[in-house]
């Protein structure tokens, strides 16, 4: 089963994570994605989940509100699957 980058950042433990960003400079992806990028959104959506919805907010407000709610469910969701990940921890 092949799971996203996504999935993979919210699979890692705080430690993980952390350990993950240091050792960004070895990872190389040949599909092009960014693996830091999604490294700090998954560190800061652990750190300041009420930051990122609000930045989230901000920068979205002039924008379809229907890709907004998209952006604020996909948060509820990714904290959904780190509070699973934590229970079965």
């Amino acid at each position: 089963m092949v799971r996203n980058a996504s999935d993979i950042c919210i699979a890692l433990t705080d430690a993980e994570l952390v350990e993950e960003v240091y050792a960004i400079v070895d990872i190389d992806d040949p599909d092009g994605v960014d693996p830091l990028r999604f490294l700090l959104d998954e560190l800061l959506e652990r750190l300041a989940p009420d930051l990122i919805r609000a930045d989230s907010i901000r920068r979205m407000a002039d924008d379809d509100p229907d890709e907004l709610l998209d952006v604020l469910d996909g948060l509820r969701r990714r904290q959904a699957a780190r509070l699973l990940r934590d229970a079965l921890n």
